[in-house]
């Protein structure tokens, strides 16, 4: 994370059941976000960065930044969606980590 976020401000907003993590990075113009899966969860984020390079052209998704893995696992950068294409109440049903 680290070597993506550098001096930014970065916290967790999501783990899901197989220990992947969701982080917002930075703010304002700066703000992105980071999808991290480790190696031992047998995801590979790969398939999932082309199928948002596909559906861009037909739906709001956000955009893929970079991609990469390592012997830690794989991860996607990702732009915030744009904020007239999310839920007025996005992420209440959700705790914060």
């Amino acid at each position: 994370m680290a070597a993506v976020a550098g001096e930014l401000a970065t916290h967790a907003v999501w783990q899901n059941e197989l220990g992947g993590l969701t982080f917002e990075v930075g703010s304002g113009e700066e703000r992105f976000f980071v999808k991290w899966a480790p190696k031992a969860s047998g995801v590979d984020l790969a398939p999932e960065a082309a199928r948002l390079r596909w559906a861009i052209a037909f739906t709001p998704v956000a955009q893929v930044l970079d991609e990469g893995a390592d012997e830690s696992g794989s991860w996607l950068v990702l732009t915030p969606l744009p904020i007239w294409c999310r839920p007025r109440d996005a992420g209440s049903e959700f705790q914060a980590l």
